[in-house]
């Protein structure tokens, strides 16, 4: 254990592995879901970059509505049954797409049904990362993150390249139905977790609140104080965020990566259809040349991630990030937009594993649900924001020079945060401890 940068010793740790492979599973079926929902709209409305972007609205909709609440109740509940739930819902939901499909031929209902889907997927993320701080000791987190987004890289690529195949071959139908028993496997490797400590310090929590409510409210009032407690719980989370501006900044920089994400599900879907008659197979190999760039960043990461300032990593990687965004704009063929999609993968590395290794060292225990809930939101915000404004534009409006300009501005932007940021501390380890008195 005491080389950071070996993950075998952490491969020991028998609950780790356990949340690692339900969450690697999990995430081959996400990336596989993706591709049946793309195959989907695009045999039903070919073409349309705000179909794309109600497809994203229906799966970014649930954060917006539940995600406050979602945090509050994972530091309530015993995080590692969240996960399990959250799985069985998802296989159950995820087979109504196609019967759906079948017997209304209606896409508003697919898209009511990805609502729930994606309601009940908000709870896994935050329970996931709120646990493994309890699984590694702190000086591990940086090395258990990247090994982590190490196997969901290669999980997503599986996930993409195998389901771009699946669902191009084969129809997307059998996409959805090949993810229903992926949500199982998920659930079942999860269940493996042994998570005691925790799940102790939890239960003491949950007695306390329940304390409180039982003492200050009775009968019909039950309800109502429910209620106050939760908005108490809430706001106690927006405070720790308002008073830390390394917690700030390491949201911030999580949600800038999913506008970037959103910018490239509309605008750069449509023009990968419109220069190079993209095809559901060729989005999905680009995808996961991507995730073979997070694979070679993630490595290089772990190698020399620790000898750097993460400060200086996330606002360089930004202002590359935006240079290529450019550069894709400016590209016709498929061998040079492959080897673009390469290195960006290695270049967005820093900006995935980064911000949850700092909320991880940072957080105390019975608020840390709340926080990583917290980022699930504005992330999602982020997303929705993006792709519904060039949703309604990207058919209109040149794609090239939307992202030109979207790769400029976030150039711009990274200069710009590096200057007014360059006072904040380089990492988590300078500011170890948060007062918990002022978060009760």
């Amino acid at each position: 254990m005491k080389n950071p940068k070996n993950y075998f010793p952490l491969l020991l740790n028998f609950s780790l592995l356990a949340l690692l492979t339900g969450q690697a599973v999990s995430d081959f079926g996400n990336r596989l879901n993706y591709m049946a929902l793309i195959d989907l709209i695009a045999r039903y409305r070919p073409g349309s970059a705000f179909e794309l972007s109600k497809l994203l609205l229906f799966i970014v909709l649930p954060a917006l509505i539940f995600t406050p609440l979602v945090g509050v109740y994972v530091d309530r509940w015993n995080r590692k049954k969240i996960m399990i739930a959250s799985n069985l819902f998802r296989s159950l939901l995820v087979l109504l797409i196609p019967l759906g499909m079948t017997f209304f031929y209606s896409l508003n209902l697919t898209y009511a049904i990805i609502f729930l889907f994606y309601s009940a997927d908000l709870f896994f993320n935050p329970a996931r990362g709120a646990i493994i701080p309890d699984l590694v000791p702190k000086e591990r987190l940086l090395a258990t993150n990247s090994l982590f987004y190490l196997v969901g890289a290669m999980a997503a690529i599986a996930g993409t390249a195998l389901g771009g195949i699946l669902v191009g071959l084969t129809g997307w139908e059998n996409g959805f139905y090949a993810n229903a028993v992926i949500c199982l496997l998920s659930a079942a490797a999860i269940s493996f977790i042994i998570w005691e400590p925790g799940l102790k310090k939890e239960q003491s929590e949950n007695n306390k609140s329940s304390a409180k409510c039982s003492g200050n409210v009775h009968g019909d009032r039950i309800f109502f104080g429910e209620l106050k407690h939760l908005y108490r719980e809430t706001i106690e989370g927006l405070q720790l965020v308002r008073d830390n501006p390394l917690v700030l900044f390491a949201i911030a920089s999580a949600s800038i990566i999913f506008v970037i994400g959103g910018i490239m599900f509309t605008a750069g879907l449509a023009f990968l259809k419109q220069v190079i008659q993209a095809t559901t197979v060729d989005v999905g190999i680009f995808a996961a040349l991507v995730g073979i760039g997070v694979m070679i960043g993630i490595a290089l990461l772990n190698k020399f991630g620790r000898s750097y300032s993460r400060k200086n990593l996330i606002f360089i990687s930004f202002f590359i990030l935006g240079m290529l965004l450019i550069g894709f704009s400016n590209i016709g063929s498929r061998i040079n937009l492959s080897i673009l999609m390469l290195v960006s993968g290695v270049i967005i590395t820093p900006l995935i594993v980064v911000p949850d290794t700092l909320l991880q060292e940072i957080i105390p225990y019975d608020i840390r649900g709340r926080i990583f809930s917290l980022k699930e939101f504005c992330i999602r915000v982020a997303l929705i924001i993006t792709t519904m404004s060039l949703g309604l534009v990207a058919d209109l409006w040149n794609k090239k020079f939307l992202l030109m300009g979207a790769g400029g501005t976030l150039s711009i932007i990274s200069l710009l945060a590096a200057w007014l940021f360059w006072n904040l501390p380089a990492t988590a380890v300078e500011i170890r401890t948060i007062d918990r008195d002022s978060a009760e």
